[in-house]
């Protein structure tokens, strides 16, 4: 069981980091950097095919410094309890806040149970703001020590704490595949995604 549930975490996780970096590493037809921030990053924007590839899709509200206009005053872009904390304040985004947010979709993936969660919007952004977070183990015994420790990096309030792009967190996340011996690639998150729902043919392959 452990092998093949972090297996696939693992490999979700390290394909959601590649591509962010993708994104956040693109450039104009100038050579500089376009600094997109996708700012929705959630569970419902990361789709995992029955083939293992795993899409993060929705950048219809990405950030991008040549953006001609800006999110009006008052307004936020995104889903509150994925938001890191800098976008709940108003202050300035980049590519850390997607890595927040992905720290909140593995606390949740890991533990499956929210992270940040309020009566209204207001106190879930206070509670991303400065709420408790507890540690992953606290829900899950045996989350590895140092998948928990990943997950927290991410989680830190303070965007210079956090890993500083997305790569890095992939780089992290790899280091651990290795060293706990996981077989991490699309094959073998095929394999646990037929394993937990069958074959299922794709829909264009199949007769009318």
């Amino acid at each position: 069981f452990f092998r093949s549930s972090w297996s696939s975490f693992v490999s979700i996780a390290t394909a959601v980091c590649a591509a962010l970096h993708h994104a956040h590493e693109q450039r104009g037809n100038d050579r500089k950097p376009l600094g997109i921030v996708h700012r929705d990053v959630t569970p419902g924007n990361i789709l995992v095919s029955y083939d293992g590839n795993v899409k993060v899709v929705d950048f219809g509200i990405a950030k991008a410094v040549l953006r001609t206009s800006d999110t009006a005053v008052g307004m936020l872009k995104g889903k509150v309890p994925y938001m890191a904390p800098e976008q709940c304040t108003g202050r300035a985004i980049d590519r850390r806040s997607d890595v927040f947010a992905f720290g909140i979709v593995l606390y949740e993936l890991s533990t499956v149970r929210r992270l940040f969660k309020g009566g209204n919007e207001y106190l879930t952004m206070a509670s991303v703001v400065s709420g408790e977070i507890p540690k992953p183990t606290t829900h899950r015994k045996d989350l590895p020590a140092e998948l928990e420790q990943i997950i927290l990096k991410a989680l830190r309030r303070d965007p210079a704490q956090r890993y500083q792009t997305a790569d890095e967190m992939r780089i992290a996340l790899d280091q651990f595949a290795d060293k706990a011996g996981l077989r991490t690639s699309t094959t073998a998150l095929a394999d646990y995604m037929k394993k937990l729902f069958g074959e299922r043919p794709e829909p264009w392959m199949l007769d009318i």
